[in-house]
């Protein structure tokens, strides 16, 4: 990332380094992004269900174990679970919008920009 960076300065922009201040660690923030994006696919699973394609019951080996135990992990899900994941994924997106206001571009790691 600071090579990145230096290149962007050597081009002559102006780099400031960013503290956003999460109450998450990177951990944390990295299982969030799972569980949100496996919530989509499992949108796509129920679809393909509804149109005769059961990809858990008849082809579970078509996805990895991995895959299949954060479907199962969000599927068992409470609503207070969803409501947690739903507030750090709107404190994320708030501090990153307001850092977005007074910045034209902004450089990170592929992990922190996931879509919120």
């Amino acid at each position: 990332m600071q090579r990145a960076l230096r290149v962007f300065e050597d081009a002559g922009a102006i780099v400031e380094e960013v503290h956003l201040g999460f109450s998450a660690n990177h951990l944390e923030l990295g299982e969030l992004w799972c569980r949100l994006i496996v919530s989509s696919q499992i949108e796509g699973l129920d679809q393909l269900k509804a149109n005769g394609i059961d990809i858990l019951r008849d082809h579970p080996s078509d996805l990895s174990e991995l895959h299949r135990r954060w479907i199962n992990l969000v599927l068992s899900a409470s609503t207070r679970d969803r409501n947690r994941d739903q507030l750090l994924r709107t404190m994320v997106y708030e501090r990153v919008q307001a850092d977005q206001i007074s910045s034209r571009v902004s450089a990170s790691p592929n992990l922190s920009s996931f879509t919120p």
